[in-house]
């Protein structure tokens, strides 16, 4: 199976190559200059991501493997939107392996814990 997304502008808030230019934390990254955003840019970007997972919430999915790189940022046009969403999943759930994929530092603790629910409080927790 295979997602194909339309095409908008934008950079990936945080490239899977990234860490060898700096990270994050490069003053030229998209993370860096998502940073330098004012509060009512940051706002309205975070507002996309939420109401997203809402309507996401509502389709009876949870999100796995959500992180910095399923958010690209149209620096032009202040607007965000999400992409690689190949991970959500019909939620609840209960977790038959040992953790689920993704990046540790946007995980909850039930997703390293074998036999733990994945629901709606998961996803609430990464976002």
């Amino acid at each position: 199976m295979a997602l194909v997304y339309p095409w908008v502008e934008g950079e990936v808030l945080y490239h899977p190559i990234a860490s060898r230019k700096g990270g994050r934390a490069d003053p030229g990254s998209a993370m860096a200059r998502f940073r330098r955003l004012s509060v009512p840019d940051v706002l309205m970007a975070l507002e996309r991501i939420l109401d997203a997972h809402v309507t996401v919430e509502r389709a009876g999915l949870v999100a796995v493997d959500l992180y910095d790189g399923c958010m690209l940022y149209d620096f032009g046009n202040r607007r965000m939107f999400l992409c690689d969403l190949d991970e959500y999943r019909p939620g609840p759930f209960i977790l038959e392996t040992d953790r689920l994929p993704g990046s540790r530092r946007y995980m909850a603790p039930e997703e390293f814990a074998k036999r733990s629910t994945i629901d709606t409080r998961t996803t609430v927790y990464v976002l």
